[in-house]
């Protein structure tokens, strides 16, 4: 993904992907991982206090991001500390084709 589209995400959705490094997939994906980074922090938001919410990513308190690639024109999406509503959300996404 180009550097300026990871910059954007980078910048957006700090605590999701602060354990992220880096993004393994065609920018054709942009759009699509924007919006489900916004889904997610939406649902983590109306899930925790945000008083409460630790910076630290994976710990329980926000969900993380640990991996984003694409593989055989599918995107993978490896996350931590997800509701079951949040993981439902990356499986929609797990399922597009763009091939």
């Amino acid at each position: 993904m180009n550097e300026a589209h990871v910059a954007k995400l980078y910048h957006d959705f700090l605590r999701l992907y602060a354990e992220l490094d880096g993004f393994a997939c065609h920018d054709r994906w942009y759009d699509v991982i924007y919006q489900l980074s916004e889904d997610l922090c939406r649902l983590a938001n109306k899930a925790y206090e945000p008083a409460v919410l630790s910076f630290e990513g994976s710990n329980g308190y926000y969900p993380a991001v640990l991996e984003v690639k694409e593989k055989f024109g599918r995107l993978r999406v490896s996350v931590a500390a997800v509701s079951e509503e949040m993981q439902a959300l990356v499986y929609q996404v797990e399922a597009i084709d763009m091939d």
